[in-house]
């Protein structure tokens, strides 16, 4: 399996694109405030190049803090179909995960602090289980059935800037596959590390 080099590339432009499917990974009582499409290149080792493209949801929860909604049936994909069908459903939810962080603070949803003794926390939450189809720009997602949520929490800090946030993933949690039958031809895969 080819590991892919990314280079973060973010176009960030608002939408209205339906979240119905997939909303029940949001709390009760969050109030959804943005909606960004966000473009991520990734490189591949060959020196190709490949772009994921897809849609998070912002929403404040009861608390006050501002979290991130991946809905996989707004990804897709252009570019080098090699570079897109090296990544894993994990890896490419992996990127697109701390990509969404990293709109979250350019888009000023998310605090980031100077210092990363005091960092400031946010949490990406998608469908658990997903089916993949397709390959290269044709490569699909829908969630599966009984999937439950991913929960990914990251600490970010901008030690260096606004413009360069340092985002770590800090703990995930899911339910797994176990019973997730999916829409389309393809198995039920992990979402979650």
């Amino acid at each position: 399996m080819k590991r892919a080099l990314l280079a973060f590339v973010f176009l960030a432009t608002y939408s209205t694109y339906s979240f119905a499917q997939t909303q029940w990974c949001i709390e009760s009582g969050a109030e959804i405030t943005d909606s960004v499409e966000v473009e991520l290149t990734v490189s591949g080792q060959g020196g190709g190049t490949a772009q994921a493209i897809w849609e998070i949801l912002a929403y404040r929860t009861t608390s006050g803090q501002v979290n991130y909604m991946i809905d996989p049936a707004s990804i897709s994909f252009k570019g080098d179909a090699s570079v897109i069908n090296a990544l894993t459903t994990q890896q490419i939810f992996d990127l697109i995960g701390m990509a969404t962080v990293s709109e979250g603070v350019a888009i000023g949803a998310t605090p980031c602090p100077s210092s990363c003794l005091t960092p400031s926390y946010a949490t990406v939450v998608q469908p658990s289980c997903v089916s993949r189809t397709g390959t290269g720009e044709s490569t699909s997602f829908e969630s599966c059935y009984s999937s439950g949520c991913c929960v990914r929490v990251y600490s970010v800090c901008c030690p260096n800037g606004q413009g360069m946030p340092q985002v770590v993933l800090i703990s995930s949690q899911s339910p797994g596959c176990s019973g997730a039958s999916g829409y389309g031809p393809g198995p039920c895969t992990s979402t979650c590390p």
